[in-house]
């Protein structure tokens, strides 16, 4: 669903959101509010995009110098042509759109890029689920399964999805079952001998919409429909192509990413071959479902539009640690530190980052005497941060606050942490969409309990 988008590039875009520092105001009689905008460092100009750089790999590797600039020569303007003799004006070339490309990298997919996915289909995709029960290679992948299942029926809830013997719209079992990547096989069977293609897809339009505004931070793949083996009056393989095809442009259009399954298991009429097929008709064998989710972990079966922001990576997320001047804190390998004016550091993933901040007891004598209690009150009075809630979860010392970016309207939430050492106060603070805040909570309070300070 956001190449993916990291959150500091959406955030810094257009209004750059910053901590606050709380040392620099002791003396300070009266704070002048910041009309509650996000706190902003003392003495830091707001940097703008330019200077937020990702740091390269090579610290010693640096842009080459532009060439100077030269004063073009003077011409001497040519006559104007006369109507007898003016050439016709010329066509502007416009620029196709892009299409959907598969992604480039060749590494199969970890198991564990499935562990926070579901799988939503008919029958045909029960084989799948009996894979992932008796063998691994999907990871910790959850199954939404159910026969004759249509995107109509997902839709308007005719028939239901189980998430732990209770049957629900699948939005909401994705929701319960917290995943962040959703598989979707759905349309050939259940929908394409009632409905035509046009119809279809505008249930699929519905039904990515209600699993959008249940889960806003889901992904989404649109797996194509596998063949059948032989054509009957109501559906055949020219229409299941022709559905997929358009599937294909729907995922393109829709920030879906689309997965090449159909395909792959068509002979050379197109067909459902002897060997994949269980039932003389449509449904796959049991060893089939190898293949299956060989295809699944190719990344060359999945088609990506570049301007779209969904995303396709076979690198597994892991603990990663990152320390910079004395303090040292694990995250994962999601995250990436760049440069940012004004904090000591910072750290940017697709939904969520960290800005850190030291400040030197040196610089306000008596500072060490405060309490981390009294110096998140200086925090947010002094930078005049509205509707501030303190908070201590697993014996941390933090508040909570949320912001709406005036340029684009949208709303992120504020998770800050203070840490006292012997020379100074370290603020954390971590910054997600608002909508995204309930998903990342435990996650973010987990990373905070592991920063260390030397």
């Amino acid at each position: 669903m956001k190449t993916a988008t990291n959150i500091l590039a959406v955030v810094l875009c257009l209004v750059v959101i910053v901590l606050g520092l709380g040392l620099s105001s002791i003396g300070i009689s009266e704070p002048a509010p910041v009309n509650n905008a996000p706190p902003q460092p003392i003495q830091a100009e707001r940097p703008a995009p330019s200077e937020i750089d990702v740091v390269p790999s090579n610290p010693e590797q640096t842009a080459e110098p532009a060439a100077p600039e030269t004063a073009a020569p003077e011409t001497t303007p040519a006559p104007e042509a006369t109507p007898e003799t003016a050439a016709p004006e010329a066509t502007p070339e416009t620029t196709p759109e892009p299409t959907a490309e598969p992604v480039l990298d060749d590494t199969p997919l970890d198991p564990s890029f499935f562990d926070d996915a579901a799988f939503i289909g008919d029958s045909v995709s029960g084989v799948l689920e009996y894979f992932a029960s008796n063998k691994e290679g999907l990871g910790k992948a959850q199954f939404f399964v159910t026969v004759e299942y249509s995107v109509q029926a997902a839709v308007d809830g005719s028939k239901q999805v189980y998430y732990q013997g209770r049957g629900m719209k699948p939005e909401d079992a994705l929701k319960a079952a917290g995943v962040k990547k959703v598989f979707i096989m759905l349309g050939a069977l259940g929908d394409l001998p009632y409905r035509t293609i046009s119809e279809t897809l505008m249930n699929w339009e519905l039904l990515i919409d209600n699993i959008r505004e249940k889960n806003p931070d889901i992904q989404i793949f649109i797996q194509s429909c596998t063949p059948v083996a032989y054509d009957v009056p109501k559906i055949n393989n020219a229409m299941i192509d022709e559905y997929n095809a358009k599937l294909k442009d729907f995922a393109d259009q829709n920030g879906c990413v689309y997965v090449e399954i159909g395909k792959h298991f068509q002979d050379t009429s197109g067909k459902l071959p002897f060997e994949h097929c269980r039932d003389g008709y449509s449904s796959l064998r049991i060893d089939s479902a190898d293949y299956w989710v060989e295809l699944l972990r190719d990344p060359a079966n999945y088609s990506v539009n570049p301007h779209s922001s969904a995303s396709v990576s076979s690198q597994a997320v892991k603990e990663q640690s990152f320390s910079v001047e004395g303090m040292t804190i694990t995250l994962t390998n999601e995250f990436t530190q760049i440069n940012m004016a004004g904090f000591t550091a910072a750290f940017d993933a697709p939904d969520v980052a960290l800005l850190a901040l030291k400040e030197s007891f040196a610089a306000a004598p008596g500072a060490e005497a405060l309490s981390l209690d009294e110096y998140i009150d200086i925090v947010i009075q002094a930078n005049g941060i509205q509707g501030a809630e303190k908070k201590n979860p697993e014996g941390l010392s933090g508040y909570s606050y949320s912001f709406t970016n005036p340029q684009d309207g949208k709303t992120y939430r504020y998770l800050s942490f203070a840490y006292k050492t012997g020379d100074a106060f370290w603020l954390l603070q971590f910054v997600t969409a608002e909508e995204s805040a309930g998903n990342y909570e435990a996650k973010i309070v987990g990373w905070a309990k592991t920063a260390r300070f030397a």
